[in-house]
């Protein structure tokens, strides 16, 4: 009788956690159809070693996804940093991908950025803010306006690009 019970009892806890595990995946996979954040076909890094040392590091191609605390609203996004001068003025791309719920259709804008210590202030024609804090993992992305408040990890690729 005892085995039965414990039987009963790892059945039930082992289809708990297939539920859980199903459930997860299953709201993983329903915010990762977002496509991509197209970038121009003719985006130029600049070579490494014509940037000061401490920028260096911030060249390249950096992608994620912004999305509100409820991940509801999810939206691909490419940062590039083509270019800093000693002063931590930066030449960028930033672009975005399509979300039908929001109203945004795909795009980019070629901009300028400033570097100061671990922040990326990112200009656009948008009164709002575009912020990105430098972090050990990534740049951590930031935009609020008076309707939508979001956040983004980004991660930066291939270094061979």
């Amino acid at each position: 009788m005892k085995s039965t019970r414990t039987l009963f009892i790892v059945l039930f806890v082992l289809i708990v956690a297939a539920i859980f595990i199903y459930l997860y995946q299953y709201n993983a996979s329903k915010n990762r159809d977002i496509g991509t954040a197209s970038l121009p076909t003719d985006i130029l890094i600049v070579e490494p070693q014509k940037v000061v040392m401490k920028y260096r590091g911030l060249l390249g191609t950096w992608s994620g996804v912004w999305a509100e605390k409820n991940n509801d609203l999810a939206l691909a996004t490419t940062f590039v940093v083509k270019n800093v001068d000693s002063t931590g003025k930066a030449e960028v791309v930033y672009a975005w991908g399509n979300n039908e719920k929001l109203g945004i259709t795909e795009g980019y804008l070629e901009t300028e950025a400033q570097i100061k210590e671990k922040l990326i202030e990112v200009s656009l024609e948008d009164p709002h803010g575009l912020i990105f804090l430098i972090e050990e993992k990534g740049l951590r992305g930031f935009y609020d306006n008076s309707y939508l408040t979001v956040s983004a990890l980004l991660l930066k690729e291939n270094e061979s690009e």
